[in-house]
């Protein structure tokens, strides 16, 4: 297993293995924040977009939050030992040749797409077998279908594409109706290998 280590200011600091980073970003308020170039975005695997809670889970919210303050008490449920598990697990799932012309077609499909400025990259391509085969372990199956890519596609690229000015909406609150209908758009196009 490789190392992982983060250099600041010159200096080198190893980092526990495994290692994850988990980034937010409030879409609306971009006061006092910079947008991500590119190159930067592109090193997230997947973008998880969230809407609202529900009222139900509002009311739990408050709940916990009337409880326990911005102290929230927080339990160990995974362990180093049992993520690495899961990952040489998920390592161990195979991918037919034809899946990964699919997920290749599909990635390639951006990059020709007249709305946009900037496709999917080659990383894309990367997160998109990554992310397909973790879904593949999760469901019980040692090998990919392309469904798992397809559930997988919007996740992987919805940060990744780059739409042109004429393109992007004007609202305060993002919609991402127009990536969900072009990433359809690739699904559609792409054949589906048998």
């Amino acid at each position: 297993m490789a190392k992982n280590l983060r250099a600041v200011a010159g200096q080198t600091h190893p980092l526990p293995n495994p290692f994850l980073v988990i980034a937010t970003q409030n879409p609306i308020e971009l006061e006092g924040t910079y947008p991500l170039p590119e190159a930067e975005i592109d090193r997230f695997m997947i973008r998880v977009n969230l809407s609202y809670p529900d009222p139900q889970q509002e009311k739990s919210i408050l709940v916990y939050k009337n409880l326990y303050g911005e102290s929230l008490p927080v339990q160990e449920r995974v362990g180093p030992e049992l993520l690495e598990a899961a990952a040489e697990e998920v390592r161990a799932v195979k991918v037919h040749p034809d899946v990964i012309e699919y997920i290749v077609g599909l990635i390639t499909a951006s990059r020709k797409d007249e709305r946009l400025v900037i496709g999917a990259s080659p990383r894309a391509e990367i997160a998109l077998l990554y992310a397909a085969k973790a879904r593949a372990a999760l469901s019980g199956r040692s090998y990919v279908i392309p469904e798992d890519v397809k559930k997988s596609l919007f996740g992987v690229i919805n940060h990744r594409l780059v739409l042109k000015p004429e393109y992007i909406g004007v609202s305060r609150r993002p919609d991402y109706t127009l990536l969900h209908k072009i990433v359809d758009d690739y699904i559609r196009a792409v054949g589906v290998p048998r």
